[in-house]
Protein backbone atom coordinates (compact mmCIF):
# COMPACT_ATOMS: atom_id res chain seq x y z
CA UNK A 1 0.00 0.00 0.00
CA UNK A 2 1.39 3.41 -0.95
CA UNK A 3 1.39 6.48 1.24
CA UNK A 4 -1.34 8.02 -0.89
CA UNK A 5 -3.57 4.95 -0.55
CA UNK A 6 -3.07 4.88 3.21
CA UNK A 7 -3.85 8.60 3.42
CA UNK A 8 -7.03 8.10 1.37
CA UNK A 9 -8.21 5.32 3.67
CA UNK A 10 -7.47 7.37 6.77
CA UNK A 11 -9.26 10.38 5.28
CA UNK A 12 -12.33 8.30 4.39
CA UNK A 13 -12.47 6.97 7.96
CA UNK A 14 -12.28 10.53 9.34
CA UNK A 15 -15.11 11.64 7.05
CA UNK A 16 -17.27 8.62 7.95
CA UNK A 17 -16.77 9.35 11.65
CA UNK A 18 -17.78 12.99 11.13
CA UNK A 19 -14.36 14.39 12.06
CA UNK A 20 -13.89 16.18 8.72
CA UNK A 21 -16.32 17.58 6.10
CA UNK A 22 -16.83 15.34 3.07
CA UNK A 23 -16.30 18.22 0.62
CA UNK A 24 -12.73 18.73 1.94
CA UNK A 25 -11.48 15.15 1.68
CA UNK A 26 -8.71 16.09 -0.80
CA UNK A 27 -7.43 18.70 1.66
CA UNK A 28 -7.34 16.12 4.43
CA UNK A 29 -5.44 13.65 2.23
CA UNK A 30 -2.75 16.26 1.53
CA UNK A 31 -2.55 17.22 5.21
CA UNK A 32 -2.05 13.54 6.10
CA UNK A 33 0.55 12.99 3.36
CA UNK A 34 2.34 16.26 4.07
CA UNK A 35 3.11 17.02 0.42
CA UNK A 36 1.33 16.37 -2.87
CA UNK A 37 3.00 17.20 -6.18
CA UNK A 38 0.67 18.03 -9.05
CA UNK A 39 2.22 17.01 -12.37
CA UNK A 40 -0.92 16.54 -14.44
CA UNK A 41 -4.20 18.42 -14.84
CA UNK A 42 -6.64 17.98 -11.95
CA UNK A 43 -10.42 18.44 -12.01
CA UNK A 44 -11.65 22.01 -11.60
CA UNK A 45 -13.70 21.08 -8.53
CA UNK A 46 -10.65 19.61 -6.78
CA UNK A 47 -8.50 22.62 -7.71
CA UNK A 48 -11.08 25.05 -6.31
CA UNK A 49 -11.26 22.98 -3.10
CA UNK A 50 -7.47 23.11 -2.73
CA UNK A 51 -7.36 26.83 -3.57
CA UNK A 52 -9.93 27.55 -0.88
CA UNK A 53 -7.83 25.55 1.62
CA UNK A 54 -4.78 27.65 0.71
CA UNK A 55 -6.77 30.86 1.27
CA UNK A 56 -7.92 29.68 4.71
CA UNK A 57 -4.42 28.52 5.69
CA UNK A 58 -5.17 24.79 5.86
CA UNK A 59 -2.67 24.15 3.04
CA UNK A 60 0.28 25.87 1.42
CA UNK A 61 1.02 26.01 -2.31
CA UNK A 62 4.10 26.37 -4.46
CA UNK A 63 3.25 27.20 -8.09
CA UNK A 64 4.72 25.38 -11.06
CA UNK A 65 7.91 26.94 -12.41
CA UNK A 66 9.94 25.44 -15.26
CA UNK A 67 10.64 21.81 -14.41
CA UNK A 68 9.45 22.30 -10.82
CA UNK A 69 5.93 20.86 -10.41
CA UNK A 70 3.13 22.56 -8.52
CA UNK A 71 2.94 21.45 -4.88
CA UNK A 72 0.29 21.56 -2.19
CA UNK A 73 1.51 20.87 1.32
CA UNK A 74 0.69 20.88 5.03
CA UNK A 75 1.80 24.26 6.42
CA UNK A 76 4.49 22.52 8.49
CA UNK A 77 5.89 20.65 5.46
CA UNK A 78 7.06 23.53 3.26
CA UNK A 79 10.70 22.41 3.37
CA UNK A 80 9.78 18.87 2.39
CA UNK A 81 7.69 20.21 -0.50
CA UNK A 82 10.61 22.29 -1.76
CA UNK A 83 12.95 19.29 -1.56
CA UNK A 84 10.51 16.96 -3.36
CA UNK A 85 10.05 19.54 -6.14
CA UNK A 86 13.81 19.90 -6.53
CA UNK A 87 14.24 16.14 -6.78
CA UNK A 88 11.58 15.86 -9.50
CA UNK A 89 13.20 18.70 -11.47
CA UNK A 90 16.65 17.13 -11.07
CA UNK A 91 15.37 13.76 -12.27
CA UNK A 92 13.75 15.43 -15.29
CA UNK A 93 16.99 17.31 -16.08
CA UNK A 94 18.94 14.05 -15.87
CA UNK A 95 16.53 12.37 -18.28
CA UNK A 96 16.83 15.29 -20.70
CA UNK A 97 20.61 15.23 -20.46
CA UNK A 98 20.67 11.49 -21.14
CA UNK A 99 18.52 11.96 -24.25
CA UNK A 100 20.71 14.86 -25.41
CA UNK A 101 23.80 12.67 -25.07
CA UNK A 102 25.34 14.54 -22.12
CA UNK A 103 26.66 12.88 -19.00
CA UNK A 104 23.94 13.21 -16.29
CA UNK A 105 26.71 13.23 -13.66
CA UNK A 106 27.64 16.75 -14.85
CA UNK A 107 24.35 18.12 -13.51
CA UNK A 108 24.23 19.68 -10.07
CA UNK A 109 21.69 18.49 -7.54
Amino acid sequence: MTGQQAAMEQAHRAVEQGEWPRDEINVLVIRIMGVRLIQAPIPRMVRSELSQAVKTGKLGRLPRKGLLPEAYFHPNSRGRAIEKRRQVAFDAAQAIAKIAGRDPAELKA
